[in-house]
């Protein structure tokens, strides 16, 4: 069992000999990636040119529709805009040879809980850029290895929070979704494992009850289930996705091939409240209570500071790119906790931009995303949860970017038109599925990998020509902190700084076509 403060591992690929006997495909039936297609249910799916998964539902921004597809999640997600002060904590890599992109949140007053994701995160991305495992990570060998982490807010009330983490390792054996659930305890100031809402003589029953639901299910195995719950430090290690409905009846996930083999799909069981009331401990209890009868908000013991409106830019005024010199700067993965400055930056020097946002960072930082376009600058779809769309199959396409608009046209009122794949990852299947412009840039200044201003203020104004697309990521603070300088001098060469529409004019963009730049605008 783990202790209250050791960081549990993001996804299984470290854990028992079971599950490694497991993951290296022994049980994983691969003829049978057809019908675990049909079986799992994710929103963030793999093409059919790595193991399967059906698509997931596609959700409005205020709905609770789960990257995991857990059925548990509909009706229950906390809204993050509703949290304030909360921001979220983006770790990415847009290297062909090892991509990833995980987000999570930092919940004001919640420290051990943001300790605890981040440790579990980057423990994820160490195993999956370092892995020495030839058939998974970074080291498998494998075409545009790709690692996705994103995350719900299952709980957040009185002082109680919890947060769910979906990874989606595309290099791994069968769907390679993992869902992990972490809690936050206020009345100790803890992040307490999943084992800890149950007293401790409590586990052998729990895993009674467990093998009593799974026992009819088709595909369970019961010297599969005796493995992994053989004893009660078993049991614990096994409750890595635990919460409550809203009527309180115990919720646990067991991930594809965890306790029943792998074309079964993921495992959800539900014990009613009643009957569930005597497993739990105190924190279990008071977490069931506050999931029935939820308080207004979080009561942490801080009182967190909500963004105020940035400085207004005067609305964008027409440009001719033909007749004059423009750049058009593009700021990717945002809203996060840097766009506000940015913001004043590009107030201060009456420049205008492009925001290719993130779905999943919209939901939480509303207002910002508003902002961007009270300021006259132009915002973009980036898929929900920065998914290589080249991965996915074509409903699960078109739901990462359904669901993106639908979050911008719900925080401002105005629909994307134009959209960037994250990774600039583009192929004939998603161009067929996109119905907007595909804008991807001429200057990449790889600021993900360059953390230093100076730098990234060099490499610009050394590259940039007239009717370049340039691309930042405002996620990172030595991005903004290189704009001032970049912004300066170009405006002192007599360049203007234009949103993408404005660097084409009145040219008319087509939907599934690449733009890296406007090779007809001035001085080019």
């Amino acid at each position: 069992m783990h202790s209250p403060d050791a960081p549990r591992p993001a996804t299984r690929s470290a854990r028992s000999p079971m599950y490694r006997f497991l993951r290296h495909g022994l049980l994983q039936h691969r003829v049978s990636v057809g019908v675990l297609a049909a079986a799992t249910v994710m929103t963030a799916a793999c093409s059919t040119t790595s193991p399967t998964a059906a698509s997931g539902p596609s959700g409005t921004p205020g709905a609770s529709s789960s990257p995991s597809g857990r059925k548990d999640l509909q009706s229950r997600t906390a809204d993050p805009a509703a949290l304030t002060g909360l921001h979220i904590i983006t770790n990415s890599s847009e290297s062909g040879r090892c991509r990833y992109a995980a987000r999570y949140p930092a919940i004001p007053g919640a420290d051990a809980l943001t300790d605890a994701l981040s440790k579990a995160v980057q423990a994820d991305i160490d195993r999956f850029a370092g892995s020495g495992d030839s058939e998974s990570g970074c080291a498998g060998g494998q075409d545009r290895p790709e690692l996705n982490i994103s995350f719900e807010i299952l709980q957040a009330s009185g002082d109680v929070a919890a947060v769910r983490l979906t990874t989606l390792d595309y290099t791994a054996a069968g769907s390679g979704l993992s869902t992990t659930t972490y809690w936050y305890d206020g009345a100790t100031h803890t992040s307490p494992a999943n084992a800890e809402l149950f007293t401790g003589q409590a586990l052998k029953p729990l895993a009674t009850r467990i093998k009593e639901q799974l026992a009819h299910r088709e595909g369970a195995d019961p010297a599969l289930l005796d493995q992994v719950l053989a004893t009660d430090s078993d049991t614990a290690d096994a409750l890595r996705d635990v919460s409550f409905t809203a009527n309180g009846d115990l919720a646990i996930d067991f991930d594809r091939g965890a306790v029943a083999v792998p074309p079964a799909g993921a495992q959800h069981i539900e014990i009613p409240r009643t009957d569930a009331l005597s497993l739990l401990s105190d924190f279990g209890r008071r977490t069931q209570q506050l999931a029935v009868d939820p308080s207004p908000g979080l009561d942490l013991g801080v009182t967190p500071t909500a963004d105020t409106a940035p400085i207004a830019t005067p609305a964008a005024r027409e440009v001719n790119c033909r007749k004059v010199k423009c750049l058009a700067l593009t700021f990717d993965d945002g809203p996060g906790p840097h766009t506000k400055r940015l913001l004043e930056i590009l107030a201060e020097n009456d420049a205008h931009a492009t925001f290719f946002l993130v779905g999943q960072n919209v939901r939480t930082y509303r207002t910002l995303t508003r902002a961007e376009l009270d300021a006259g600058h132009q915002v973009g779809n980036h898929t929900w949860d920065h998914a290589d769309l080249t991965h996915r199959k074509a409903a699960d396409v078109r739901s990462e970017i359904s669901r993106t608009n639908q979050a911008i046209t719900s925080a401002t009122g105005t629909t994307p038109t134009l959209v960037r794949p994250p990774y600039g990852a583009v192929n004939t299947a998603v161009r067929r599925q996109l119905t907007m412009p595909i804008i991807l840039w001429s200057v990449d200044t790889e600021d993900w990998k360059h953390h230093d201003s100076s730098y990234l203020a060099d490499y610009t104004i050394r590259t940039a020509r007239p009717g370049d697309i340039v691309l930042f990521h405002d996620i990172h603070a030595t991005s903004v902190a290189a704009i001032p300088r970049i912004l300066q001098t170009f405006t002192a060469r007599g360049y203007h700084f234009v949103t993408v529409s404005q660097l084409y004019g009145n040219r008319k963009l087509r939907a599934g076509v690449t733009y890296h730049a406007n090779e007809q605008a001035y001085g080019r």
